[in-house]
């Protein structure tokens, strides 16, 4: 869509609507945004009830109307052009072997027409066509659509002609297409020699023979035919010349410039003359050559392609580059040629603009411009139709055709000039013509005849045809009765459509059961013949007839409408269903429908479709049914089989807004029923049951309460903190249908990340009844010197609920050590040493930082010692181990009793573990 609008258009939030519109800056059609009130943008505006007084007499009427058709070819038509004749060149050159030329002309119609040739000549500076006769010049033929002329004059036959086509129903014209001449004369026998300077650029020029058409241009140096090869200095343009961007000592020699017709294979060799070049002091500074950048044709034509070159002088060999002013390059262009050459192939009034070449080289950029204007020979954007309408009737043909430049308009009839002067004095009181426009009131027979809507502008003529035909035809239904039988949905509109073929239009009387049916109310006969019923109920089942007639006659045709009635419920959940987390449910939903349709069922969930599992109702329906193998190659179907299960989990993916569940949702042991199983207080929510026939569908919904244990609380945080006490403070999670009874509450600390229950089966108190936050109070449980998290559950009569997020992080006061170190022992070492051990306090039992140890000894067997010895581990800090010196002469493997005792900073653990 976003490449239909038109560019350069910005944004405005009031301009919401689209309009098909012309661009005269960008040369072409598109989408314009406007904000709905500009005049003349719209196609047509009308009010919605008189949309069936657009129909057009003329509407699905063709050349088989009125005609029961065997074979379509001899459907009686006027002619019409399929394939128009092409501009022919004739080779002077080989007169010798083919010497004759031929135009073809394609026309279609029946009878199959007769041919004419026309030479288009100016007598008195007005065109006039002169007929071809074959009789009177031996050398024009005419077979079928085929002019061909034998041994062609140049003077004589030259310009252009055309064709017309005919039968009994009219004259059709082709388009003009030009007869020409083609050669190549002789090059002059000597040419001066070309002299250069050495860095500096130069153009060689051709000097081509007189030639008709175009010709292409060879280089050849010192021998033929040694072509010259283009590299970034040499270039063969399509001017013919041969450019060097700058001349050196290698290009001196012999060069000769040969042509080549572009229609045949005849060409024409140059004389060879010298290039000398001679030394300069300086080099050229980079400048463009004469009139380049150049465009290859000079004005081209829609459709052509185009060659836009571009050639620069001077020292160092330049570089190329193309850009589009305001814009990219057109899509598709091509860069040749070292980047010398854009080609834009196919070109369009879009393509319309300033091209930019840009030469640089070491020494200097430069850049010139080329504004490129594209011609359009006449393009037909609304054609002729051809018109069967009835005698009397008004007629309206418009045609509109593209060409740049803007194009003129003519009318023919039977391809004579259709003007004023043309007419009877009865015709100009019922024909006008206005340009593109062509208007006759009350059309009679003689008015029948193939029209020509022509338009023109300097670059040719383009034309479409249409054939007027009369009709005087009585109602008939052998093409289009009315269907033997028709459905209609209760509830909705139906349309009976009575279309016989009749001119002029008949009028229509519409009967039931044999009735006659009035126009007005829930039945509307339209002008076409249409009768429309809206709302549809049961009782408009029954016989239908149309009746058409018309001052020729009158027919008539019937049909039996059969009204399926829509589909109502019968079976429906309730409105309300409430139960427990865990519990399986069933929610039946069956309808009441007309006995010819297929009734499907969807249930959805919140508004997403759910997607079932029918193995249970399968599994169900066979054992009800006794046919157990079905069962499982149906379930075979719909899992098992690769192909069939990968299309349907495809299928499914696409899917986006499904509701899924696990376990999955299931199909009951009826089909329509839905079944829960393992509920959930997810699945709480809106159930809707949609029962759906190909004419209509119903929907029931239900509302199911899930009661379960409590969800999780929220905003749970801890203040004022001791050292082992805190007041967590938190807000109550859903209820689930049924009141919080208690509390669990657990914490965790930076030392562990296991959560250990702190309070269980506790209740809170309410501190702020607005919001609902509620308090308790913690008591020397918590670890001191330690970062806490907190996290909360409560509990009902129907479990424990799910636990909070955790807490921030809060942080209890330090305090004295609660705890001595375990496992005080020794043992181990050499002779004389004395090796106390023990578990140092891990960081939730420091209870604060600068922990350090107090040692005691003495012996007790030999020698025993009546008071202990110590030592202060003052800065050794939460070790492990300390070792004693002791005599190792007299008290080797000799037994000692040891203490220790925990230290802090400033405090001190009065207990000690004895060993």
């Amino acid at each position: 869509m976003m490449e239909a609008l038109l560019p350069n258009q910005g944004s405005s939030p009031t301009r919401n609507f689209l309009a098909y519109s012309y661009s005269y800056r960008h040369k072409e059609w598109g989408l314009l945004m406007v904000d709905g009130e500009e005049p003349l943008l719209y196609i047509c505006e009308i009010p919605q009830g008189n949309i069936d007084m657009l129909i057009d007499e003329s509407v699905e009427r063709d050349h088989e109307y009125g005609f029961l058709v065997k074979d379509p070819t001899k459907i009686p038509r006027a002619p019409i052009i399929v394939t128009q004749p092409k501009n022919t060149m004739f080779d002077l050159v080989r007169r010798e072997v083919i010497n004759y030329v031929s135009v073809m002309c394609i026309a279609d119609g029946y009878p199959h027409p007769t041919y004419q040739w026309y030479k288009e000549t100016y007598e008195n500076e007005a065109l006039k066509s002169k007929l071809i006769n074959p009789l009177d010049d031996r050398r024009f033929t005419v077979s079928g659509g085929t002019l061909i002329i034998n041994d062609p004059k140049q003077v004589e036959d030259r310009g252009k002609y055309h064709c017309r086509a005919t039968n009994m129903f009219g004259s059709v014209t082709s388009e003009s297409i030009q007869l020409s001449f083609a050669y190549v004369a002789e090059f002059n026998l000597k040419r001066s020699n070309e002299q250069g300077n050495q860095f500096w650029g130069k153009a060689i020029y051709c000097d081509p023979p007189q030639h008709f058409p175009d010709v292409h241009y060879y280089w050849a140096r010192d021998y033929f035919p040694n072509f010259v090869e283009e590299d970034r200095r040499t270039m063969v343009s399509y001017d013919g010349n041969l450019y060097f961007s700058y001349l050196d000592f290698i290009d001196i020699g012999k060069y000769s410039c040969n042509v080549q017709s572009t229609v045949s294979g005849i060409g024409k060799n140059g004389p060879f003359f010298n290039l000398e070049i001679y030394p300069h002091p300086n080099y050229q500074q980079l400048k463009f050559a004469n009139n380049f950048p150049k465009a290859f044709p000079e004005a081209p034509i829609r459709g052509e392609d185009v060659r836009l070159e571009c050639i620069a002088f001077g020292y160092p060999v330049p570089m190329y580059n193309w850009t589009r002013r305001d814009g990219q390059l057109p899509r598709g262009a091509q860069l040749l040629n070292y980047n010398r050459v854009l080609v834009l192939p196919k070109v369009e009034p879009s393509d319309i603009g300033d091209y930019v070449c840009r030469a640089q080289n070491s020494k200097l950029a430069i850049e010139n411009t080329i504004s490129l204007s594209i011609q359009a020979k006449p393009s037909f954007t609304i054609r002729l139709h051809d018109q069967f309408i009835a005698k009397e009737a008004d007629l309206m043909w418009e045609c509109e055709a593209f060409g740049i430049p803007d194009v003129d308009y003519e009318w023919l009839r039977n391809s004579e000039p259709l003007t004023f002067d043309s007419l009877s004095v009865e015709e100009r009181n019922r024909y006008e013509i206005v340009d593109s426009v062509l208007k006759i009131k009350g059309v009679i027979e003689a008015d029948e005849a193939t029209y020509q809507c022509k338009a023109t502008n300097q670059l040719g003529s383009s034309f479409s045809s249409a054939q007027l035909k009369v009709l005087k035809l009585a109602p008939t239904f052998r093409k289009k009765p009315l269907e033997a039988e028709m459905y209609a949905s209760e509830g909705k509109n139906v349309t009976i459509v009575c279309n016989p073929e009749a001119a002029p239009r008949p009028t229509f009387v519409w009967r039931q059961n044999g009735l006659v049916i009035g126009n007005g109310g829930r039945r509307r006969i339209l002008r076409n013949g249409n009768l429309i019923i809206d709302p549809v109920s049961r009782e408009d089942e029954g016989n239908y007839t149309c009746n058409a007639e018309n001052t020729y006659g009158s027919d008539t045709s019937s049909g039996r409408l059969i009204v399926l009635r829509k589909p109502e419920f019968y079976l429906s959940p309730p409105e309300l269903i409430t139960t427990s987390k865990g519990e399986t449910i069933n929610l039946e939903c069956e309808a009441h429908t007309d006995a010819l349709l297929d009734t499907t069922y969807t249930w959805r969930h919140n508004g997403l479709r759910i997607e079932l599992d029918d193995t249970e109702y399968l599994r169900h329906l066979a054992y009800e049914q006794g046919y157990v193998y079905d069962f499982q190659r149906k379930l075979y179907n719909l899992y098992d089989n690769p192909y069939e299960t990968s299309m349907f989990l495809k299928q499914r993916a696409q899917e986006v807004y499904v509701s899924k569940r696990e376990p999955p949702y299931q199909t009951g042991y009826r089909e329509g029923h839905l079944r829960i199983v393992n509920v959930s207080l997810a699945d709480a929510g809106v159930y809707e049951c949609v029962a759906m026939t190909p004419v209509a569908k119903i929907a029931i919904s239900s509302t199911l309460i899930v009661r379960g244990p409590p969800g999780p609380c929220g905003g749970v945080a801890a203040v004022d903190l001791t050292s082992t006490s805190a007041r967590v403070q938190w807000t109550d999670g859903a209820s689930n249908g049924q009141p919080i009874e208690s509390y669990t509450i657990q914490t965790r600390t930076q030392w562990s990340k296991k959560w250990i229950t702190v309070a269980e089966n506790v209740t809170a108190k309410l501190i702020d009844p607005t919001n609902g936050r509620r308090e308790y109070q913690l008591g020397d449980v918590l670890s001191p010197w330690s970062s806490h998290e907190f996290r909360i559950r409560g509990v009902n009569n129907l479990g424990n609920g799910q636990f909070s997020a955790p807490s921030p992080q809060a942080n209890t006061r330090e305090d004295r050590p609660f705890t001595t170190p375990m496992n005080l022992g020794g043992g181990g070492g050499k002779t004389g040493d004395l090796t106390i051990t023990w578990d140092p306090l891990s960081g939730e039992h420091q209870n604060a930082p600068g922990v350090y140890y107090k040692l005691f000894w003495r012996r007790t067997v030999i020698d025993p010692e009546t008071d202990f010895q110590t030592i202060v581990l003052r800065n050794r800090g939460n070790i492990g181990m300390h070792v004693v010196d002791v005599n190792p002469i007299k008290y080797f493997y000799t037994q000692y009793e040891v203490k220790i005792q925990v230290y802090r900073l400033f405090l001190i653990l009065v207990n000690c573990l004895l060993y």
